[in-house]
């Protein structure tokens, strides 16, 4: 029987000719995808999605792109970003430097911030890795351009009055009180990101272990990850008392309106602007990721290293936790600086 396959296998090679070589093969999957007429950008855009980013990453990478496609239908550049060459991204990247857009009200216009700049052109960077990788590009024309850094900003958190004066407003005695109460407190003793707020089920509420999970950004959640988060006694209570007001209609959200519908994350966004409306701290932005940073930055005070912090916040990478570090010495000096006298005695 061996022998049989070994023969019809020889004919079958014998009659289709010699393998072709590997650069070829390459060369006709290259000419097929062009010849899809699909820009390569749309197929990038398409793939990201199809391996689970998130609504929001797919909404930089778009961005990203259309602008440099914008830029580059203006200057009769090639519209083609295969095509581009250093020089092409170079003059972008000036443009972006000296470019001015117009502020929501009209009437006033400033440049581009650099973090949105770093974006773009972090963007357009993952887009030519991913054609280097994939093969569908042989030369990657961002190689050696350095491009504009991100600003390192300082992180407002909260203190103990803010967060105080928002409990203040929430009383527990009221199903709504008890709701939007529990989930301060759940935003600000686990860290977790808005989207996954929402994301938290009943059903996955593990009272025994003091555990929960939750999911990330968009229908995608966030690649398609989950994480498991741990609740401590406070967060356990405060979700206790929400569960006593709340609605029973057959959904599983954990997070509900008045009437049982699952809370979206626009509606946690309402809670916590209707509190910020009522208690006023012009020190500190009130919203959902200024509980996440707060968290970040009580956990390191706590002795704890980036790396730990990293894990409990869901961070992929470092560079999402380190601006953390950067913003606990920057109040530490602060404060440190407040209780010092360095020219105590001199006569000034």
């Amino acid at each position: 029987m061996h022998e049989l396959l070994h023969q019809q296998n020889a004919q079958i090679q014998a009659k289709a000719g010699p393998r072709p070589l590997a650069s070829s093969i390459v060369a006709t999957q290259r000419s097929s995808f062009y010849a899809s007429q699909r820009p390569l950008h749309e197929w990038f855009l398409l793939t990201r999605e199809a391996d689970g980013c998130s609504k929001s990453t797919l909404r930089w990478f778009s961005s990203s792109l259309k602008d440099l496609l914008t830029f580059c239908e203006t200057e009769g550049f090639p519209t083609d970003l295969a095509n581009l060459e250093s020089e092409h991204l170079i003059a972008w990247l000036v443009h972006l430097r000296n470019r001015t857009d117009k502020n929501p009200d009209h009437h006033s216009t400033n440049k581009l911030k650099q973090n949105t700049m770093n974006g773009y052109w972090r963007g357009v960077k993952r887009f030519y890795k991913w054609g280097i990788e994939t093969g569908k590009l042989e030369y990657d024309p961002t190689i050696g351009i350095k491009g504009p850094k991100a600003k390192r900003s300082f992180v407002p958190v909260f203190k103990e009055h803010h967060v105080a004066a928002m409990l203040d407003l929430c009383p527990p005695n009221t199903p709504w009180g008890a709701r939007d109460r529990a989930i301060i407190i759940t935003l600000l003793l686990t860290g977790v990101r808005r989207e996954e707020l929402v994301s938290m089920r009943l059903t996955e509420l593990d009272m025994e272990h003091h555990r929960i999970t939750v999911r990330g950004k968009g229908s995608n959640q966030k690649g398609s990850k989950e994480r498991t988060v741990y609740l401590d006694r406070k967060v356990m209570r405060a979700i206790l008392d929400w569960l006593m007001f709340r609605p029973d209609n057959g959904s599983d959200a954990l997070w509900t309106t008045s009437t049982g519908t699952p809370m979206t994350t626009n509606a946690v966004r309402l809670v916590i602007r209707r509190l910020a409306a009522k208690i006023k701290a012009p020190d500190v932005r009130i919203s959902a990721h200024t509980f996440r940073h707060t968290f970040a930055i009580n956990v390191l005070r706590e002795g704890k290293d980036v790396r730990f912090l990293q894990a409990v916040m869901g961070h992929e990478g470092l560079e999402s936790t380190e601006i953390y570090v950067r913003t606990l010495s920057q109040e530490d000096a602060l404060e440190w600086r407040k209780g010092i006298d360095p020219f105590k005695g001199w006569r000034l």
